[in-house]
């Protein structure tokens, strides 16, 4: 993956999740670098499509909103500041079980 790409990506989950400073983007890039191999796995494949480049972002957004790392944030809003807190976490497979319908499409067969 490219460094632009990878700033995009960056950047996208920031905004969704209501990210404004730098204080979570090294745990964002690890994330993103984690959700690439996990897609790439269960696709069986070697080079990630730009196709899944959403399935990346909403997999980083889903889980940080439940995750330890990102202090359990489940919501943000910007309009009058509101945050709402999420008290289950969430662990990839979870977040890689509700995802695997779309990331199937892209799934090959691994005859070996």
């Amino acid at each position: 993956m490219r460094y632009t790409d990878m700033n995009k990506l960056k950047e996208r989950v920031k905004t969704l999740l209501g990210i404004e400073d730098y204080t979570y983007d090294e745990i964002i890039e690890i994330h993103i670098e984690d959700t690439i191999q996990i897609i790439l796995n269960h696709c069986n494949i070697d080079e990630l499509p730009h196709a899944l480049y959403f399935a990346i972002t909403r997999f980083v957004m889903t889980y940080m909103r439940g995750s330890e790392d990102f202090k359990g944030i489940a919501k943000t809003s910007f309009g009058d500041t509101s945050v709402t807190y999420n008290t289950t976490p969430i662990d990839k497979d979870s977040v890689l079980n509700n995802m695997a319908a779309q990331l199937n499409r892209f799934r090959k067969l691994d005859w070996t």
